[in-house]
């Protein structure tokens, strides 16, 4: 059984996947049980909802050991003046059906999910939270329900 913060991960892989592809999101909330979180795409339109959010720095490398791309991006929150980074890893290929495929998104990925943790460190958790519950109450089709 996969734990909550997997799923999760997963299902935004396949977001940014998809919007990488020319793909609109339009799954805000991921729900797991009894926890309610932001997806990738929710956690963008919380960032333009607050407004006075954005991305101040980029860092993105392979790292040949790991067979990964390491990104760190900073985001600041111009509100209160706070500066905090994201990070993120993922994988440059995956195994399928017991060959190795590379991933062409896989720098663009590990980018968008550091600016992802990036943009959520910096906003405030009460504004995170009041945005969950504007996305469950407007409509069904923006949140998902996962098993674990």
């Amino acid at each position: 059984m996969k734990d909550r913060f997997r799923l999760m991960e997963e299902a935004d892989d396949r977001q940014i996947s998809r919007e990488l592809q020319g793909e609109v999101n339009n799954e805000f909330v991921y729900r797991v049980g009894d926890n309610v979180h932001l997806s990738y795409a929710g956690v963008r339109y919380a960032a333009s909802i607050l407004g006075g959010i954005h991305v101040k720095d980029v860092n993105c490398l392979f790292n040949e050991k790991l067979d990964q791309f390491e990104a760190t991006v900073y985001a600041e929150n111009r509100r209160t003046g706070i500066t905090l980074p994201g990070t993120a890893e993922h994988r440059s290929s995956h195994l399928v059906e017991g060959e190795s495929v590379r991933d062409m998104f896989a720098r663009r990925t590990a980018v968008s999910k550091a600016t992802r943790n990036a943009l959520l460190a910096v906003m405030p958790v009460e504004h995170v939270k009041a945005v969950i519950v504007q996305l469950q109450e407007s409509t069904q089709s923006l949140c998902i329900q996962m098993r674990r």
